[in-house]
């Protein structure tokens, strides 16, 4: 998409969704987001950085390194489980390094086929067990909580710590845009839903894929979007607040939210853009 006086708007999404196979393969999803953000605050002229924030608290990913200290340290306190033996299973030790030695997490094509390695669902299953299980010790040796962090924060929230919360090098209000979205009832929807059972006429199930049923989970979510809201100058901020209706958001029944959001992502972006260009004068007006 091209602007008046030639300049150019990119659009870079953190979904994850375009990372290579090769870098999933060795677990370097996160590396290459955060290389993109970082990209994008260097070198944008207006917005770096638009956070949409819901109601699910985002997809956690396991730390590729991990000191040999750290590791031992939560293994040490871990009660048996498929998780623990996931983790001996797939973490490494490594003793060619300073500091004590490091575990790197193997790289999921080196794992298929090894004799022992029987999680359902292969490196899903591995990934939901090992989160689990340092999750659930963490949880029962609040000592361990410092060293755990990097096993319990989402990417979400590390793209958003260095978007905004952590981003001392630019004016947010210019750069960064927020658009914190609040389903109502969706909380009551996903706890009935949840305790109906999943053979239950009256379960919507869309409830449970907009919603963090995760008490861990949904309380890292409000820290988060509290920050985020304190942090966040208010013209930079947009909050909208819309009904939860079964089977989730739709064209037909959330047209008038849908339409707002939109116009005011378009809204706030054209004049970010504006003002840059009025900012950043036409070197060459030759084509």
């Amino acid at each position: 998409m091209h602007l008046e006086r030639d300049r150019e708007l990119q659009q870079e999404r953190l979904s994850r969704w375009g990372v290579r196979s090769e870098s999933t393969d060795e677990h370097g999803t996160i590396d290459i987001c955060l290389g993109e953000l970082e990209r994008c605050m260097r070198t944008s002229t207006a917005a770096s950085f638009v956070f949409l924030s819901g109601e699910r608290y985002g997809w956690r990913a396991l730390p590729p390194l991990v000191s040999a200290i750290e590791l031992e340290s939560i293994l040490a306190k871990m009660q048996e489980s498929d998780g623990k033996t996931a983790i001996m299973q797939w973490y490494l030790r490594d003793d060619n390094c300073a500091n004590g030695g490091q575990y790197v997490l193997q790289t999921i094509s080196s794992m298929k086929g090894k004799p022992g390695v029987k999680l359902d669902n292969f490196w899903g299953g591995a990934q939901d067990a090992m989160q689990l299980a340092v999750r659930r010790t963490i949880q029962s040796h609040p000592d361990l909580e410092e060293i755990g962090i990097k096993w319990m924060v989402s990417v979400t929230e590390k793209e958003v710590q260095a978007g905004l919360l952590e981003n001392n090098e630019q004016d947010i209000e210019f750069s960064t845009l927020v658009l914190m979205r609040t389903i109502e009832g969706l909380a009551e929807a996903a706890s009935s839903a949840a305790g109906c059972g999943s053979t239950s006429a009256e379960v919507d199930p869309w409830a449970l894929k907009y919603y963090t049923p995760i008490d861990d989970d949904r309380a890292l979510l409000d820290t988060l979007r509290k920050r985020v809201c304190e942090r966040t100058p208010k013209k930079s901020m947009r909050e909208f607040n819309v009904p939860w209706r079964p089977g989730g958001l739709s064209l037909d029944l959330h047209a008038e939210y849908l339409h707002e959001i939109t116009s005011a992502f378009l809204a706030d972006m054209t004049d970010r853009i504006s003002v840059s260009l009025e900012k950043r004068p036409v070197l060459s007006t030759v084509r």
